[in-house]
Formats: C-alpha cells, structure tokens, sequence
C-alpha cells in the first residue's frame, strides 16, 4: 500500500491549513506544503509556549486527512523551538508512527539540533541535511527496502 495521499485530499487540506488563522503578534511562521505526496511543514522563527494553536491545529489537520504517513519538518528557519513544541512534535511522531507513517526533520540550525540531540530525539526523528534527502528516504521506504539508501545527517560540533 501507498504511503501517498489522494492529489485532491491533499489539495483540500493544503487550503483548510492556509486558512488557520495566524495571531498579529506572532514571532513565527508556519507554512505547509506538498511535494512528491510528502506532507512538508516549514517552521521559521522563533515558537515560545504556550504552543501557538495554528501549530497544533496544522499537525491535527494532517492527521485527520491521513496525511500523516510522508511528513518533512523543515526547521532550517527556526531559531528557537519550546519544550512545549518539541513534545508536540513528539507527540505528533507517535500519532504518525501509529498510522505507518514517518517524520524527518530537515536542517535544524546547531541550536535547535542540540537540544533535540541532548534530550535523545535524535533517536525518534531522522535528521537529514536537505529536503531532497527527505524525499529520497521516503521513496526508499515506499519501495520495500530493508537498507534505506539516507544516512543521517552527522551530529553538529560541540
């Protein structure tokens, strides 16, 4: 079975997730987008707790759609993440996992990898260096192989 959503669900919950309202004073932006059937969730800036609920709000729409299964989090523009956000991305990993589904985070910055790394998450989410990379572990995984082609990417220098 396919990992990939239907085009038009996808068209679908790409508009539902841009019409969430996002607060005047944010100091962070949340985009979503799609490429070869993979969810891709672009956070930049800095995300303080309490957890903004366009952020919650956005990962329960994927899920709701099954859209869970190819997600990319794209954190290269994101300066600070809470500990409150990481255990919702924790979260979120679980839910996904339990749909068959895998998440990978794309370029976090040292800072934010750091943490991710000091805490164990390393362990839950695959790190890797670009999209591209992400979307070369998801056909990888799609195709049945036992021996994914996607190194991860290297721990940063402490």
């Amino acid at each position: 079975m396919s990992n990939r959503i239907n085009p038009d669900e996808l068209k679908l919950l790409l508009a539902e997730a841009e019409a969430i309202p996002r607060p005047m004073d944010a100091r962070y932006r949340i985009d979503i987008t799609s490429r070869n059937g993979c969810m891709i969730l672009t956070i930049e800036g800095t995300v303080l707790q309490p957890i903004p609920t366009e952020f919650t709000d956005r990962l329960e729409k994927i899920l709701e759609r099954g859209a869970g299964r190819r997600v990319a989090i794209d954190l290269a523009g994101c300066n600070y993440l809470s500990s409150s956000v990481i255990g919702t991305l924790v979260s979120f990993f679980g839910a996904s996992a339990k749909g068959g589904g895998q998440v990978v985070l794309i370029r976090p910055p040292p800072r934010v990898e750091g943490v991710l790394r000091a805490v164990g998450l390393d362990q839950f989410f695959l790190i890797v260096d670009s999209l591209e990379v992400a979307l070369e572990f998801f056909q990888t995984q799609e195709s049945g192989s036992r021996q994914p082609a996607v190194r991860p990417r290297a721990s940063p220098p402490v």
